[in-house]
């Protein structure tokens, strides 16, 4: 040999590599097992992907995707979501995943809801999630219920709904350019426009009053242009 091992176990070396010099001994065959299966646990998860190019590779840049098909020895993959967009106000532990694959499920291909966004609301007294929707459809009563049973899915947000951590889910109505406005006052904020996605889940607070606000404000502002006409009609009856 035209190297020596350091900090390798001499009776190992001795047996697996005999001949080589190991003047300054160290881990045997249990301390390399458990540094690999430490390396390996910190380096791969299960919800990053597998690339099957040249061998196993992992990357881990926060985005959830899955491997869909491979193009020859590529892979092609779908995004699913991000592994930070994440609400946890009590412990819950909503993802924008879930949330995502929940709307989904409720409104379909439903082509009257133009904006829905679930919400994080806290205060002193209790905390929870709004829906925040614009819906050009008549307002459906049992949608907060179907919503709520729905992200009960998650056993975290079911514990919290149980220990009564959480409210129920209520549905606010929104103005109907609210992802704009959304995607402005994030810029506002510091966000570059670029990096500003549109999401099923929020993770700041004060989203359903911040657009409550503004539908109140867009209401309050088409009765007050309303109002010049109808006192001109009343005049010329």
């Amino acid at each position: 040999y035209n190297f020596e091992a350091v900090g390798l176990s001499r009776s190992m070396v001795a047996e697996y590599f005999p001949g080589m010099p190991s003047r300054i001994s160290g881990i045997g065959l249990a301390g390399i097992q458990k540094r690999i299966c430490k390396q390996h646990a910190k380096a791969f998860t299960e919800d990053v992907a597998a690339l099957p190019i040249g061998g196993l590779y992992r990357y881990r840049t926060g985005d959830r995707v899955r491997c869909d098909r491979l193009l020859g020895r590529t892979p092609s993959l779908v995004f699913l979501g991000r592994m930070d967009a994440v609400s946890d106000l009590r412990g819950e532990k909503l993802s924008d995943a879930h949330v995502g694959a929940v709307l989904s499920e409720l409104f379909g291909t439903r082509r009257t809801v133009r904006f829905a966004m679930l919400a994080p609301e806290a205060s002193e007294r209790d905390a929870g999630y709004a829906l925040c929707l614009h819906d050009a459809a008549p307002a459906d009563a049992g949608l907060a219920d179907r919503l709520d049973r729905a992200l009960r899915a998650n056993p975290h947000y079911d514990l919290c709904r149980r220990l009564g951590q959480l409210r129920p889910v209520r549905i606010v109505a929104v103005v109907a350019n609210a992802e704009e406005r959304v995607v402005r006052e994030r810029a506002r904020r510091g966000q570059k426009v670029g990096d500003i996605k549109p999401t099923a889940l929020a993770r700041e607070l004060g989203w359903p009053a911040h657009l409550v606000a503004l539908a109140d404000a867009a209401q309050a502002t088409r009765v007050a242009t309303a109002s010049p006409n109808a006192a001109a009609v009343s005049c010329s009856g």
